[in-house]
């Protein structure tokens, strides 16, 4: 096996299970419970086990997948459930685990519901998912946002700094919580046992958002996990690198966590119609990471190593590794840089989509974004290898000037721009009275709803913030660049809500 990436980590190691420790987390309680269901469905869902649907959708889906759509008497279902949630609690290193259908989105909201209140001040990193903006309008706390460092020839964000979370936890004592998100989008691990460490020594909760990080837990050179790490709670997407259906996510508490306050608020954040299919899909990749973890993500490596040599190979490409940043990566994902074949990354997107077969994670102005999971093997990468070579033979190679002139639109874009004064809590904003007025004429308005370019998801205003005029001439050379904007009434961006004073 070819040698994997080894990173610098702190905390924990990952073990091989005890064979007592493997034959427990073999059973998988919510899979079983659906697989063991039988007889005539006269409960929802109205498709009855399939026998309703149309044939074009049984073609899509599978007769499996749609027999397996049922609903387990209640008390059944419960105890299959806990006794599931209680595996993945091992398995993460939690006190508690909670299994969501509706991805890190509710376990961000239900979190957040749990430890904050209207005024609260919550220390947040300015890279944060939008779910946690949300989760902080349904609070009602008041946020106070640390940025990433940035690397100052690359433009690529570098996590976010422990001394910058202690420096805002200094300047607002009282504050109730931090969270902070590890891995980013491009995969940079930032030194959550340290963030943890500052969050307890000024009496507040630590919570990570590790929705790109499922499989940290399971290898031991990858960079430390937030529970390992001391967080006292976390969530994560377990569908994103390991075999789970999409919104397949836990939730995870430590036991510093009030978990009777927090089994209500996942109550009440959580949908009490589930699809089970989807549930039993994390307690079965929980079970394969538990058991076979280390081989399964020791593989899923090697093959992102060798789709980083094959791609960095390639005249054009740049994919920057954790050598050229100075800061921990998750070696599961990839950001292939596409400035030097003079196309922007959204561009590149385009063509690896239409005419290489490609699809993937997602791009920006500079770069694609891949993500190779516990799914792949050497098929999959050797089609990566050959529809990026494809791409380099299907553009023609730019001239000096042109690739000046996209340095230079790409640079100016490269970092957001800081956000503007705070005068309301995003909650007040997001649910006071409101106007719609032109883009431009919003500058010096308090926003009233989220503006983000995606990806990665980063709001460039948040609600409660005073728009300013760099903000607004980022947002309009973005759009024009085609960047997509999110979040926002209007989706092309023409105009925005602002609060009515």
């Amino acid at each position: 096996m070819a040698q994997i990436l080894t990173l610098p980590v702190a905390g924990r190691r990952a073990a091989k299970p005890s064979t007592v420790e493997a034959a427990e987390q073999a059973a998988t309680p919510l899979l079983e419970a659906v697989r063991a269901y039988d007889g005539a469905a006269f409960h929802c869902p109205g498709h009855k086990r399939g026998r309703g649907v149309s044939t074009d959708l049984r073609a899509t889906v599978g007769d499996a997948v749609l027999a397996s759509d049922v609903w387990l008497e209640t008390g059944a279902y419960d105890r299959a459930r806990r006794a599931a949630e209680s595996l993945a609690a091992r398995a993460w290193g939690a006190h508690r685990a909670y299994v969501l259908g509706n991805g890190s989105t509710s376990g961000n909201h239900a979190f957040l519901l749990a430890h904050l209140c209207d005024g609260d001040t919550a220390v947040v990193s300015r890279t944060l998912h939008t779910s946690t903006l949300t989760g902080l309008v349904l609070t009602g706390a008041r946020p106070v946002y640390v940025a990433p460092r940035v690397h100052p020839d690359l433009g690529a964000g570098l996590g976010i700094d422990p001394t910058d979370i202690a420096a805002a936890l200094a300047a607002h004592p009282g504050t109730r919580l931090v969270s902070v998100v590890s891995p980013s989008y491009t995969g940079v691990c930032s030194d959550t046992a340290a963030i943890c460490a500052a969050a307890r020594a000024a009496g507040a909760v630590a919570y990570v958002d590790e929705a790109w990080g499922p499989h940290l837990a399971f290898h031991p050179d990858l960079p430390v996990h937030a529970m390992a790490a001391g967080a006292d709670g976390a969530v994560t997407s377990v569908h994103k690198l390991l075999p789970a259906m999409s919104s397949g996510a836990l939730l995870l508490a430590g036991p510093s966590v009030d978990g009777d306050r927090l089994d209500a608020v996942v109550r009440m954040t959580q949908t009490t119609s589930p699809l089970l299919p989807l549930l039993a899909s994390v307690d079965a990749a929980r079970r394969d990471l538990a058991v076979g973890g280390i081989r399964l993500v020791e593989r899923a490596v090697t093959l992102a190593e060798a789709a980083r040599r094959a791609l960095s190979a390639l005249p054009g490409l740049r994919v920057f590794g954790s050598d050229e940043l100075g800061v921990r990566l998750d070696p599961l994902k990839l950001s292939v840089d596409v400035t030097d074949l003079g196309l922007t990354g959204h561009r590149a997107d385009a063509l690896l989509r239409s005419s290489c077969g490609i699809a993937t994670e997602g791009a920006d102005l500079t770069s694609v974004y891949l993500v190779v999971g516990t799914g792949d093997d050497e098929a999959t990468i050797a089609s990566l290898t050959a529809g990026f070579r494809r791409l380099v033979r299907l553009v023609p190679r730019p001239g000096a000037g042109q690739l000046r002139r996209l340095r230079a639109r790409t640079a100016r874009l490269g970092s957001l721009p800081a956000p503007g004064p705070a005068p309301l809590t995003p909650r007040q904003a997001f649910l006071g009275t409101s106007r719609v007025v032109p883009l431009r004429a919003a500058v010096g308005e308090v926003c009233a709803e989220l503006v983000t370019t995606y990806p990665p998801g980063i709001p460039v205003i948040a609600p409660g913030e005073v728009v300013t005029a760099e903000a607004v001439e980022y947002l309009a050379e973005a759009l024009g660049e085609g960047t997509h904007a999110h979040g926002t009434a209007d989706p092309a961006l023409r105009t925005v809500r602002v609060v009515q004073p």
